[in-house]
This record gives C-alpha cells, structure tokens and sequence, in this order.
C-alpha cells in the first residue's frame, strides 16, 4: 500500500480514521461484547499506537497514526516548561514573548510535516524545530531574567 499523506491537522482526525466504527467492529467486536457485554466504540482507546488494537493495523495506518501520535506527544512534552517560561517571561517582556510564541506556534504547525512520508528528514520538520526549540530556549531566557528581577526585588514591569 503507497504511504500517503492525509491533511489532518490533529491526532484525534488520526485516531478516528484509523480506528473508525467499521475497523473496531470487525476485528474486536465479538471480543469486546464477549468480554464486557457490551458493544464496543469506535477510536481505539486506550491503544497509543502500540498496543492491542494496533497490531492489526496494516503498515501504513499504524505509521501514519503512530506518527501522529509521535507530534503529539512531542507538543505534550514541552508544554509544561514552554507554558512557565511564557507566564514567568511575559510579565517583563510581553511583546517579545509573544513574538517568540508566535514562532513556536508556527513550528508546531511545521512539525506536523513528519507524518508525511519524508518523516524526520522532512525540511519543515527540521525548521519546525528549530523554531520550536530557539522559541523555548528564549522564552526561558525571558524568566530567568524575569524571575532574577523578582527575586532581587525590582519591577518586572517595563
């Protein structure tokens, strides 16, 4: 089957199409009834992309999906320190915290060239994280100095 590239912007367009009402009838259907009396319902959770429902996934679906998962999950794993850095920062440097979010935002949207089929060596994908990572860098850059001020009793407001 040819690797193609679906614009579906977020993981859950992923989840639903790969694991629709059809394929989760098919291949757990009885299963499911059987085990807990009841039908089963579409979207493969609690399934990451690894687990029970995805093993009968044919190979393209479950990269694509896993992919999908794989953007996710990155964005999962810098929102905490992306979100600090932006409230502690924006409180000295509003405008250009803002800026600097601006580009990461953008680069979340780069990012999501690794579900196509160049994958990690797609360029947007690179650029994406650049952009991802100098945003945060900087951002935290912006708290530091925010925080320093804070801790040394100035006014954080300019």
């Amino acid at each position: 089957m040819q690797y193609i590239h679906r614009p579906q912007v977020h993981v859950i367009s992923y989840r639903s199409s790969t694991f629709n009402k059809d394929f989760m009838n098919l291949n757990f259907g009885q299963l499911h009834q059987d085990t807990y009396n009841l039908s089963i319902r579409d979207m493969g959770f609690p399934d990451q992309g690894s687990g029970f429902y995805s093993q009968r996934l044919d190979y393209s679906s479950w990269l694509i999906f896993n992919k999908a998962q794989r953007v996710h999950q990155n964005f999962v794993e810098t929102l905490t320190i992306s979100l600090l850095a932006i409230l502690i920062g924006g409180l000295s440097f509003p405008i250009s915290v803002a800026s600097v979010s601006l580009a990461e935002f953008i680069g979340r949207i780069f990012t999501l060239s690794y579900i196509s089929s160049k994958g990690a060596s797609h360029p947007l994908r690179i650029i994406g994280l650049i952009l991802i990572y100098g945003a945060i860098i900087t951002n935290n850059v912006f708290a530091f100095i925010t925080a320093s001020r804070i801790l040394n009793g100035q006014n954080v407001y300019q």
